[in-house]
């Protein structure tokens, strides 16, 4: 009867470490999932920069472009920087009015989609 005790626990710690194995297991690939995901989402924000900052260059030199060629056709050294700067103040208006749709919900969207763990690849 001893030996059939012994047997049955020797049994259920085997099935214990199984356990605690498994556990383990599942954890630690949680955790390269994480880590999976964070570097995914890093490296669109480290794109998503370099993008941007190469537009802002662009965009700064068009306008000075612009602000020079304006000055140059109404025949005033100021007048075409201050059509320019109005040009971008009505856009910054427009973007503090609508900033919740066309950045912040784009913006969480987008991160939704790259953690999501469940999506198949």
């Amino acid at each position: 009867m001893e030996e059939e005790n012994k047997a049955d626990e020797s049994k259920l710690d085997r099935l214990f470490g199984h356990v605690i194995e498994c556990a383990e297991t599942r954890i630690d690939l949680a955790a390269i999932n994480i880590q999976d995901k964070m570097s995914e989402i890093l490296a669109s924000i480290d794109s998503v920069a370099v993008v941007g900052l190469l537009m802002s260059f662009v965009l700064l030199l068009l306008s000075i472009g612009a602000a020079l060629y304006l000055s140059d056709y109404f025949q005033s050294s100021f007048i075409g920087f201050l059509y320019v700067a109005g040009f971008y103040f009505v856009i910054a208006i427009l973007v503090i009015i609508t900033r919740k749709s066309l950045i912040k919900l784009p913006i969480i969207n987008a991160l939704l989609k790259k953690i999501n763990f469940h999506e198949e690849d």
